[in-house]
């Protein structure tokens, strides 16, 4: 029966699979140590910058790049799968050691996988669903089994999730402080030792890691934390925007968490209370950083696996007080309130959603609208950067916003307008708080800030030709038109790997 949550869970992954333009940062990175020239984005630029938050995701696809494996199909691969993995350790975990029984399983397991976040970040090319997993494991390994914790294992699993993100000592510290606490009020000895352990094990290796950046990057922080994140009353105005988006387009979580509130009181409920804090927690975080830009609340997923717990509970109790239609309606309701929204059907009002759009200066789109656009954008700026690399030279050099596939494919030195991979954007240009834009956004250096690193190139569009321009000699007057002032104006070809003809088009200052 648990089959059916795990094919629903395949299903939605492999059909909703794709690949953000963000990923493509992190492959640079790969691609660059894989070939022996360090974990830097810009070779020959000194001192690196840590322009990621993800070293073992980076170091993990260092594997496939030095096997020349593309890395759009693997790190896919590897974070759908792990996402299978942890829908079976889920509904394992809700059956044996909460006691819910298959059928509180097979609703813990089918709300997992029918969540939006779920889908969308089964894939995208970061390691979005492995830290959840990590998480997940610590929580399992740590307070699955109050009586006898595993602490080794639990250890390796914070140490990993620790490497998957930058951040993830939020999670692990309420996980772990959560353990000392509840071995202290049952006089649970094994538990505060396992928990202790744990302490000692993340405390050791996050002081050897931060030894380690001070050494490579010069920095106590990754650049990409310094440049995003800053508290201010604006950002958490358009962090609480970001996690009341979320609630009105996946309702259902906004609804579990309520309805966590009466199995809390449950007396010895002690895994649940710490399940339904951390996804509580997690909720609390997107509102914290601000929000993320990225669509269908990448920074809950963390939080999906301890709702999916609730939702396990309460069909259980519903099972266990009236059998099947109670129990058959709680997880329909749970589903309802969730699934709808991958498909761009929502419960909510319109002009709900829109009064609390969290993307500030811009027009507002569904989650599942953004979603697509950035689709959309990835693909189009994988060409772009396709076209680069034919037709640029390797120690040529390009001022640019998104430095994802571009910067992938073209191979160029890139000048990150947004600061994520250029150290002086964040030292020299102030964020004013009173004009956020989108998350991670607020901080854009003009290219003439550029200036003094004398780039090649400050702009580079692709324009593809309107079927009824084929058979003109020259450039089009379209194309004319639209590369006014340009330096040069390139032709393209499908056999560039393009997807038409077309013409790639500079501009220098």
């Amino acid at each position: 029966m648990l089959g059916g949550a795990l094919a629903a869970y395949l299903t939605l992954a492999l059909t909703s699979s794709w690949v953000c333009d963000d990923a493509y940062i992190a492959f640079r990175y790969s691609r660059n140590f894989a070939e022996g020239l360090g974990l830097r984005y810009n070779v020959g630029v000194e001192p690196p910058v840590e322009g990621y938050t993800q070293l073992g995701w980076v170091l993990w696809m260092g594997i496939f790049e030095a096997l020349q494996f593309d890395p759009r199909v693997w790190s896919r691969a590897t974070t759908i799968t792990a996402g299978a993995v942890l829908l079976l350790w889920l509904t394992r975990f809700a059956q044996t050691r909460l006691g819910f029984g298959a059928v509180g399983a097979l609703a813990t397991g089918l709300f997992f996988a029918a969540c939006p976040t779920t889908a969308v970040w089964a894939s995208g090319g970061l390691g979005t669903m492995a830290f959840a997993l990590a998480i997940f494991a610590t929580f399992e390994r740590l307070l699955g089994d109050l009586d006898r914790p595993r602490p080794v294992q639990a250890a390796v699993a914070a140490l990993i999730a620790a490497t998957l993100r930058a951040d993830a000592l939020f999670w692990l510290g309420l996980m772990l402080g959560s353990a000392v606490v509840i071995g202290l009020l049952t006089r649970r000895r094994a538990l505060r030792r396992a928990a202790l352990l744990g302490i000692g094990a993340l405390t050791i290796a996050t002081a050897a890691h931060t030894a380690w950046r001070l050494s490579y990057y010069g920095d106590w922080l990754p650049n990409t934390a310094r440049n995003k994140v800053g508290l201010s009353g604006p950002a958490l105005a358009r962090g609480v925007d970001y996690l009341l988006t979320y609630w009105l387009t996946v309702p259902a979580a906004a609804v579990v968490l309520v309805a966590a509130l009466p199995l809390v009181f449950r007396r010895g409920a002690w895994r649940l209370r710490v399940a339904a804090g951390l996804a509580a927690a997690t909720f609390l975080y997107g509102v914290l950083v601000g929000g993320d830009f990225m669509a269908m609340g990448r920074f809950v997923l963390p939080a999906i696996p301890f709702l999916a717990l609730i939702v396990g509970a309460w069909v259980s109790s519903a099972w266990a007080w009236k059998g099947a239609l109670p129990a058959l309606l709680v997880t329909a309701a749970a589903i309802g309130g969730a699934l709808p929204a991958l498909y761009d059907v929502h419960l909510t009002p319109p002009a709900w959603r829109e009064s609390h759009a969290f993307r500030w200066g811009k027009e507002y789109v569904t989650e599942y609208g953004f979603w697509h656009g950035m689709q959309t954008r990835a693909f189009r700026w994988a060409n772009l950067g396709r076209a680069l690399a034919v037709h640029t030279k390797p120690d040529e050099s390009l001022v640019r916003g998104a430095i994802g596939a571009v910067g992938y494919y073209s191979g160029l030195v890139i000048y990150d307008q947004l600061g994520l991979v250029n150290r002086d954007v964040v030292d020299q240009i102030e964020v004013n708080p009173n004009n956020l834009k989108i998350p991670g956004h607020d901080r854009v250096a003009g290219v003439q800030f550029f200036a003094d690193h004398n780039p090649t190139y400050v702009d580079a569009q692709l324009l593809f030709r309107r079927p009824r321009e084929a058979d003109e000699r020259g450039v089009p007057k379209r194309i004319r038109r639209r590369a006014q002032g340009a330096a040069a104006v390139r032709p393209v070809t499908r056999e560039d790997g393009l997807p038409a003809d077309g013409y790639l088009v500079l501009w220098k200052y």
